[in-house]
């Protein structure tokens, strides 16, 4: 391409990016504007347990609950009926969808339970709300709100009428209220995890910039790399809202990871250019770069978008986003790398044609490799026996580890432990109770014709074996709103049976509209609701097996004895909270084996030999198995966050392969011998790799300081990656070049090697 073109290239490009630029901010604010984290919600119903749980929340009318509660609200602390009162008027006002499925508070309860029909004591009454709406001590009481899915839908809208009702009728502003539930937990990641993005993907560009411009040392070339980087990362946002998606937690780090790829990218395009330069060709050394770059740069962009797009085998939504939204960020920024960056090289060349070969720091270096790179290579060839199989056996180590990894998505676990709501959290387990969600439901078959004494003595006895399971509390069912059955025998309690009998088939609405009894075409579905602790290490396949244990037994029995089948269902929030952790899982691992298998058929391909493109995977997948089975020994549950980056790092890592590969066999080609071309393939790909390990790990380091936790975790398992990654192109992989092996690369001259 001759020099008119090209500049007449870059320019119509850089005009088009020009124009568009303002619709891609707008898109990128109404992506904003979308956030939404539900992970319940980002797992398809193919899943049994998800399916299961919204069949559950169809069913109920019970999505999430939110607990409200403040310093001096005891169950005799009537402001807690002043501002349920205050919520059930407005929604009783509202002519559309309704936010709350039910309001109650441990003040109200508690006294409704001991008047007729129940005529509870109050020690008794407190007894059955204790762990619900009332602490361990029996006075610390609150106020729960059930809602909808509306109400769980506009999560912000519906806390913010919460908070102002008590405002208006309590005096009280949202620092003197303690509101806890999932609800509010998603609340909360939505607003860190946009914060995060605005608060850090400003200083994140500018230390990605100078570092670029240092690296580069011009900051002719270093403007339109970045202008080009931002492109792609504003691009990557808006097509969030473009194609109809919603934003979340989990693409908070891609525009900021697509923007440090596109600078790497161009570092290295740049290199090549200025390499021409430092060598005194100025007359052709725009084109002779493009056609040395043209493809290691196309392979590189193809092995990241790869890795980038293998993430559409998940089945967590989120992930699949991150997959095809990175990938055709990467993709726009190579081509506009491509079609900008020579018309700048042509103009730099005519601006500083002027000068002779020896005229500038940029043409005085020698064609031979530095000192540094020298040394390096007198090491890796004194030491590569010991470097390949040192690194083998690191790697043979860590990938048995890889059997231990877990995964986790406990949505507090997304939060810093300063974050208020991670404080009301706490103060909740510790003053009223649990706060997880765990269900059982008894479904009796319409036909049965047992008697309801029986079956609400069932769900009473299935109601006392879940509080004497260690982690729950909280419990709540049928048997909290009906009177104690009577036993069996004498004219008294037959009597006393028969009244109750009435008395539950005259309340049955009454126990409808307490959201733990359904009645449908499938049979009567009686509801007993328990909590869990919130946090993440329960392993809810022993947890499932304890509960079984505890409620099988008695349904077996009551099955026996009535000649009756009833249908028994485990769910809430644990078990979904499961589903999404076990599909992270196999993300983690399929996702991986998809990019390896691929980035591998293309490593062949380029190197025209299996075995040696097999030969040349062996620094690529160094890092993933380093750092997850690294993380699988010392037992370290990975995130969401982290589990994009095994698959998104093996793509970065063949970039470093390809350059280096790329030009050793070219030195081979030359007539150089093994170590000389290891030392010149230093020399030209050596600082390309570290500028790039520097101004990829450097520009998103920032966000290691970010209280949204994913982000974090993103970020330091990238950077660790990054930095093994760079290990492994430098270190391993020329010692693989100075082995046995490296007759799989090509050929060297029959000469001896100097030493």
């Amino acid at each position: 391409m001759n020099s008119k073109t090209a500049q007449a290239s870059a320019c119509v490009a850089l005009l088009l990016m020009l124009v568009t630029y303002p619709l891609l901010l707008w898109g990128v604010n109404r992506s904003l504007a979308s956030m939404k984290n539900t992970p319940i919600l980002w797992i398809p119903d193919t899943f049994a347990g998800i399916h299961v749980f919204r069949d559950f929340v169809d069913r109920f009318d019970s999505l999430e609950v939110i607990l409200v509660s403040w310093d001096g609200a005891t169950v005799d602390d009537e402001r807690l009926k002043l501002l349920t009162d205050e919520l059930q008027a407005r929604q009783d006002a509202e002519s559309g969808p309704k936010s709350y499925s039910a309001l109650t508070n441990g003040y109200s309860q508690l006294r409704d339970m001991m008047e007729p029909p129940l005529d509870l004591s109050r020690a008794a009454a407190t007894r059955r709300l204790q762990g619900s709406m009332i602490g361990p001590d029996q006075q610390k009481s609150c106020m729960l709100a059930f809602l909808t899915e509306h109400g769980a839908t506009r999560r912000e809208g519906t806390i913010n009428e919460i908070v102002d009702a008590a405002n208006k009728v309590l005096g009280m502003d949202k620092d003197d209220l303690y509101i806890a539930g999932t609800t509010v937990d998603g609340a909360a990641i939505d607003t860190l995890s946009r914060e995060s993005l605005e608060k850090f993907a400003i200083p994140s560009t500018i230390i990605s910039f100078l570092l670029c411009w240092y690296c580069l040392r011009s900051l002719w070339f270093a403007i339109p790399v970045l202008l080009i980087a931002a492109y792609g990362q504003s691009l990557c946002l808006a097509l969030v809202y473009f194609t109809g998606g919603q934003m979340n937690a989990v693409l908070i780090v891609l525009p900021t990871l697509v923007f440090v790829l596109s600078i790497s990218a161009g570092i290295h395009l740049t290199n090549y250019f200025m390499e021409e330069i430092r060598r005194g060709q100025r007359g052709d050394a725009v084109n002779r770069a493009i056609r040395r770059a043209w493809m290691p740069s196309v392979l590189a962009a193809v092995t990241t978008a790869i890795g980038l797009l293998s993430l559409q085998v998940s089945d967590v939504e989120p992930v699949r986003q991150f997959g095809w939204l990175g990938a055709s960020g990467v993709f726009v920024c190579f081509a506009l790398l491509f079609i900008v960056m020579p018309g700048v090289m042509h103009r730099w060349q005519i601006k500083y044609g002027h000068l002779g070969p020896d005229a500038s720091t940029l043409t005085s270096e020698p064609e031979h490799a530095t000192p540094f790179w020298e040394a390096s290579t007198r090491v890796v060839a004194r030491f590569h026996t010991a470097i390949v199989l040192g690194s083998l056996a690191v790697l043979l180590f860590t990938t048995w580890g890889l059997q231990y990894l877990r995964t986790s998505v406990d949505v507090m676990a997304f939060l810093d432990e300063e974050v208020r709501v991670v404080q009301d959290s706490k103060w909740f387990q510790e003053n009223i109770g649990p706060l997880v969600p765990v269900e059982v439901i008894i479904r009796f078959p319409n036909d049965s014709g047992i008697d309801v004494i029986d079956r609400v003595k069932l769900i009473s006895e299935v109601h006392a074996e879940l509080h004497r399971v260690d982690l729950l509390g909280g419990v709540v069912s049928v048997a909290t709103f009906v009177p104690p059955i009577p036993r069996q025998g004498g004219m008294r309690a037959t009597v006393g049976r028969s009244v109750l009998r009435n008395r539950i088939e005259a309340e049955k609405e009454s126990l409808i509209d307490s959201g733990y009894l359904r009645i449908d075409d499938e049979g009567e579905h009686w509801r007993v609701g328990a909590r869990a602790p919130g946090h993440s290490d329960i392993d809810y396949i022993e947890f499932l097996v304890t509960l079984k244990t505890h409620v099988e037994p008695l349904v077996a029995t009551f099955q026996s004895d009535h000649g009756v089948e009833l249908k028994t269902t485990y769910t809430g929030v644990t078990s979904a909270v499961f589903e999404v952790q076990r599909a992270l899982l196999a993300d983690l691992f399929n996702s991986f084996l998809t990019a390896m298998v691929l980035v591998g058929l293309v490593m062949i391909v380029a190197c025209r030999s299996i075995t040696t493109g097999l030969m040349a995977m062996i620094p690529n997948i160094f890092p993933t198995f380093i750092m997850f089975g690294a993380l699988g020994w010392l037992d370290r549950a990975v995130d969401i966050g982290s589990v994009m980056t095994a698959s998104v790092a093996l793509g970065i890592a063949v970039d470093g392969t390809f350059h280096y590969l790329g030009s050793f066999r070219g030195e081979l080609a030359l007539g150089h011998s093994k170590i000389r071309a290891v030392a010149h393939s230093y020399q030209h790909c050596g600082r390309a790799l570290l500028q790039t390990t520097l101004v990829c790990s450097l520009g998103m380091v920032i966000y290691c300081f970010s209280s949204f936790l994913p982000a974090r975790y993103f970020t330091w398992t990238f950077i660790l990656l990054l930095v093994i990654a760079a290990a492994g192109d430098l270190i391993l992989l020329p010692a693989l070049l100075l082995s046995p092996t490296a007759r799989l690369f090509g050929r060297s001259p029959r000469a001896s090697d100097p030493s």
